[in-house]
């Protein structure tokens, strides 16, 4: 596995990808790694470099318009909390925007619940831009 690789990787996971944990009434699902596409040629490379590292993953198509111009969604999802692991550990020397929910994930080591708050938490935290206090308001 090359850098650049790593780092593209990276790269489609700051733009396009989803770090999340599941719970549903206290219960435990799971941490996901979740990109979704409509680019064929982003899923297959996804593909292909999960398959060169040995990493599971379920990829499926799926179409949100009938429309025939519209092209359909790529999900490609890992649910396997050691290969999410694995792969945010690789790619972490080159994330940016998800370098803080990745870095809770692989450091993670216990309980369920305190990494789910914790990623809430980091999400809030990024998608919340602090207002520049000389901005003009429209």
């Amino acid at each position: 596995m090359r850098d650049t690789d790593l780092a593209w990787l990276a790269g489609a996971l700051d733009g396009a990808g989803c770090i999340t944990t599941q719970l549903r009434d206290e219960r435990w699902l799971g941490t996901f790694l979740r990109f979704n596409t409509r680019s064929v040629a982003m899923a297959a490379r996804i593909k292909e470099i999960y398959d060169e590292i040995a990493i599971k993953y379920k990829q499926t198509t799926r179409l949100t318009d009938k429309r025939p111009s519209r092209l359909p969604h790529i999900d490609t999802t890992i649910s396997n909390m050691s290969d999410v692991q694995t792969v945010l550990e690789l790619c972490l020397p080159y994330l940016t925007t998800k370098r803080p929910e990745a870095l809770a994930v692989v450091e993670y080591r216990g309980d369920s619940k305190e990494l789910h708050d914790k990623l809430q938490h980091l999400k809030r935290i990024v998608h919340v831009q602090p207002e520049e206090p000389n901005a003009a308001r429209i």
